[in-house]
């Protein structure tokens, strides 16, 4: 990230109460000047505030479309997982030694 500008200090050891060499007083224009040099300094760390959100929401967009990548494979991974001989073309073997329950139509007896 980039470092911003520093605003700048009005210069408090100008003489505001001496006259300049015109017979006018400087203070006027001293807080003028300050002025004009922090409003140019704002708007230099404005145009790189809006670079850096900018970036960020470039950033942002690429995490997204990566999240929806990502949970795509998730999705196709978890759909391998619950596949076996009995509810795809795998062939028994690969089922390994987990045997599914057995489909008896006969109700149980007892109590």
């Amino acid at each position: 990230m980039q470092e911003r500008p520093s605003i700048p200090q009005p210069d408090t050891s100008s003489k505001t109460e001496s006259a300049d060499s015109r017979g006018t007083d400087s203070a006027p224009f001293s807080l003028l000047t300050f002025l004009l040099s922090t409003i140019t300094s704002l708007h230099v760390m404005i145009a790189s505030l809006k670079k850096s959100l900018d970036d960020l929401g470039v950033t942002l967009t690429s995490k997204e479309k990566l999240l929806e990548v990502k949970e795509a494979k998730i999705k196709e991974l978890e759909a391998r997982l619950g596949k076996n001989s009995q509810n795809s073309s795998k062939p028994p073997s690969s089922d390994g030694f987990k045997k599914p329950p057995p489909k008896s139509l006969r109700e149980k007896s007892g109590g």
